[in-house]
């Protein structure tokens, strides 16, 4: 069985076997602890040997039924791990999808739209970030990093198990959430300051070196930008989300 699982554990780190079993990795404890809280089944849990033995098993992943544990010498959880160092517990969970909410024209909701964001850091802390402002809801284009990419599970701390995440087409996005107001962030968009988010509205963020898609900005109500003071050519993704939805929010 431990050697087994091991293979798939590894096969894991590639995103068609993810596609294949409906499985994926979710590495340390705090990430495992935060899976198991949010309802997702996991298969395997692989515990560092060496490490649990001068500290205590947390009593949730005692708790676990139809888990099977597996004790690893550290040699082997770096074969499964692609952290820097090895963690002690990696746990192989099965995919399930956080139910999207129905849109609610009227209220004061925030939606985000990414596309093609293709660093899995940059994809897990936006989901760390629209977690934190209360984004009903995550959109993603065909060719953005996949979330479930144990790199963008690590950055969203957690955020990627509450937070809702749909792939589409932009036209997919726009007619789920049909009337809504759609704000593009550009480099020439109006100051994010001056403009009336009082019914909320769809952030669509882009690529981070292209930017976005005309696609996308057909369907935008306006364009809006952060201004700058220094001489930066432009801000990370996730922190241009951040400082923008903290307006909406606003």
């Amino acid at each position: 069985m431990s050697k087994s699982a091991l293979k798939i554990a590894s096969s894991l780190h590639h995103k068609k076997n993810r596609l294949q079993t409906g499985l994926f990795l979710v590495e340390g404890e705090k990430m495992v602890d935060e899976a198991v809280r949010a309802g997702f089944q996991c298969r395997v849990l692989f515990l560092r040997r060496h490490w649990y033995g001068q500290h205590t098993i947390p009593q949730l992943f005692l708790d676990l039924d139809q888990t099977e544990r597996i004790w690893l010498a550290d040699t082997d959880m770096d074969r499964i791990t692609q952290l820097s160092s090895p963690p002690p517990v990696v746990g192989i969970f099965e995919w399930k999808k956080v139910p999207m909410p129905s849109y609610k024209p009227g209220q004061h909701t925030i939606w985000m739209y990414l596309d093609r964001i293709r660093d899995a850091g940059n994809l897990g802390t936006l989901l760390r970030v629209a977690d934190w402002f209360g984004v009903e809801g995550v959109w993603t284009a065909p060719g953005t990093a996949d979330h479930w990419n144990a790199k963008s599970i690590q950055a969203s701390m957690g955020s990627v198990f509450r937070v809702p995440v749909e792939e589409g087409e932009p036209a997919a996005c726009i007619e789920y959430l049909k009337g809504i107001s759609v704000y593009a962030a550009s480099l020439k968009g109006m100051d994010v300051s001056k403009v009336d988010f009082n019914g909320g509205g769809l952030l669509l963020l882009g690529n981070e070196s292209e930017g976005l898609r005309q696609e996308c900005l057909n369907f935008c109500s306006a364009e809006i930008s952060i201004p700058g003071y220094g001489q930066a050519e432009s801000l990370n993704a996730a922190i241009a989300g951040g400082i923008i939805l903290s307006w909406m929010r606003k």
